[in-house]
């Protein structure tokens, strides 16, 4: 029973599909196992279930880790999570909600495993590599954008510590917020736990910041 419920927690994550998210919830199992012959077994549907992603009213779900709305952050600020892996490919995603009076600008993103932080398993993780296009990054609804600079790779005193290059929105949209999403798979063992690091700074020139809305996310 364990088995097929591993098998079809799998066939779900395979067929959700990336939508804006409204909701963000850890999936539950009402099965309740015994833990005396199936600690192994239940341990990994245990994990699989965490992180699988959920369908409710319509909205799917998948493991949310961080979250800004408004102003903040103003200044740079660092982010650190810890992720266990549910697949051999996650996908590491941002959006980004901007309007008239505000830009995000994000750099030195980072994914290792725990056990072993000095490689990073990311393609071009401070947009180094890159001119205006975020290389080894998928950027997608960027056509949303109406004005300003778009979704990009800039460079100078406005990345963090005001020198190489950073991922900028810039989607004023005549005031009424456009969304961006920037993405980039890694390789993973299932169970391993990762630490994802990034940098973020809000820009805000006064105003209404109502649409303004920063998450990030493991799919």
């Amino acid at each position: 029973l364990l088995q097929r419920r591993v098998r079809v927690l799998h066939r779900r994550q395979v067929q959700a599909r990336l939508v804006p998210l409204r909701v963000h919830q850890v999936s539950t199992t009402s099965t309740t196992t015994s833990t005396s012959a199936t600690t192994s077994t239940a341990s990994t549907t245990t994990t699989i279930t965490v992180l699988t992603t959920t369908t409710i009213v319509g909205t799917v779900s998948v493991p949310h880790l961080f979250s800004t709305s408004g102003t903040t952050p103003s200044y740079w600020n660092e982010y650190s999570f810890n992720f266990v892996a549910a697949t051999t490919a996650p996908i590491l995603i941002f959006s980004f909600t901007t309007n008239l009076n505000s830009n995000y600008f994000l750099d030195a993103v980072s994914v290792a495993l725990i056990t072993l932080p000095s490689v990073q398993l990311l393609e071009n993780p401070s947009f180094e590599n890159s001119t205006t296009i975020a290389t080894d990054w998928l950027v997608w609804c960027a056509y949303t954008c109406t004005g300003g600079a778009g979704a990009q790779v800039t460079w100078g005193t406005n990345c963090y510590l005001s020198i190489g290059n950073c991922f900028l929105v810039d989607c004023p949209d005549t005031g009424s917020g456009a969304i961006v999403y920037l993405g980039q798979s890694f390789s993973a063992t299932i169970g391993s736990t990762y630490k994802i690091d990034f940098w973020l700074r809000m820009a805000y020139a006064g105003g209404s910041t109502s649409s303004s809305l920063f998450n990030a996310f493991v799919q």
